[in-house]
């Protein structure tokens, strides 16, 4: 169980009085350092009714204000909306908006491999890249779906990527799915040696 720790401005033994809220506070997880400054204490009621909402509060809040440097890349089909396993994904950053030549990029992930949920998740450097874009293996998807992303925007509230359907061998979307915060959802088509061979046919 993790430990949240709060700094009391004032006595402690004024705030809790009661041993009940003590053991509460102990059995929540809660621990208290006490600062003797009488002049900023608040009232015991008041005070214990602050505690009591930070120490339920903070480990819900926290972990979804500072863990928000994690992309979430998950590649489905763009018919049946089925999940793409094996795709190898790699996560580039730049703080201009473009990716190429390589001097304009500011980070670039490893390749993952997508798992059977179609997911792949990396982890944002200290110095978050302004702009995203998302780049698969050489042979591994059509890239029938928008590529590059607004950071704040993944980050915020998540993208679904627009779906182009060009060049011509990409199929017609049918599927649909939602996008949370920090997560980029891409539709595509697995890419086959047929296609292969489809595109080298004039």
């Amino acid at each position: 169980m993790k430990m949240t720790t709060l700094l009391v401005l004032g006595d402690i033994g004024q705030v809790l009085r009661s041993p009940v809220i003590g053991m509460w506070l102990l059995g929540s997880g809660c621990s208290l350092i006490g600062a003797m400054k009488p002049s900023l204490s608040l009232a015991p009621r008041r005070a214990i009714a602050v505690i009591l909402f930070l120490c339920l509060a903070l480990p819900i809040v926290a972990p979804s204000v500072f863990a928000q440097r994690q992309i979430l890349v998950r590649v489905l089909d763009a018919e049946s909306g089925k999940p793409l396993k094996g795709i190898g994904i790699s996560l580039w950053g730049s703080n201009t908006g473009k990716f190429q030549p390589a001097e304009n990029l500011s980070w670039r992930s490893m390749f993952e491999n997508t798992d059977s949920k179609g997911n792949a998740a990396f982890q944002l450097p200290d110095a978050v890249p302004q702009f995203l874009l998302v780049v698969s293996g050489p042979i591994d998807l059509h890239n029938c779906s928008d590529q590059d992303f607004s950071t704040n925007e993944v980050l915020r509230t998540g993208v679904v990527a627009s779906y182009r359907q060009k060049p011509r061998w990409c199929p017609k979307l049918k599927a649909q799915a939602s996008a949370g915060s920090g997560e980029i959802i891409i539709f595509d088509k697995r890419f086959t040696i047929w296609d292969h061979i489809r595109q080298e046919i004039p």
